[in-house]
């Protein structure tokens, strides 16, 4: 995964697009100056960042997840327990259902 081309997804996100919502479904347990500066700009434009805590089932945490201002999402089951691969740690803000998700595809 190229932080590079995840922190130039967001800054065109802000400023080509005009985006107000950012869904990151992704992270890296390694902290990058150049993507905490890329999620501070979306802070600094009121753009609000979700992304993915991780699946390894693990207290590891993830950025950007792991930042104050970016919503971190675990999942649950189909009960409504956490997920057994879902990351569990403080960057978890809140939970969506994450297995056996019914879709049109």
């Amino acid at each position: 995964m190229k932080i590079s081309a995840i922190c130039s997804a967001i800054y065109s996100a802000i400023e080509d697009y005009g985006c107000e919502v950012l869904n990151l479904s992704l992270g890296v347990q390694t902290e990058y100056e150049s993507l905490r500066e890329a999620i501070a700009y979306a802070e600094q434009n009121n753009v609000i960042v979700v992304s993915a805590v991780g699946n390894g089932g693990r207290s590891t945490v993830y950025y950007p997840a792991a930042y104050d201002s970016v919503i971190g999402v675990g999942s649950v089951d189909r009960n409504g327990d956490l997920y057994s691969r879902s990351n569990h740690n403080e960057s978890v803000f809140l939970t969506a259902p994450g297995v056996e998700v019914r879709s049109t595809d």
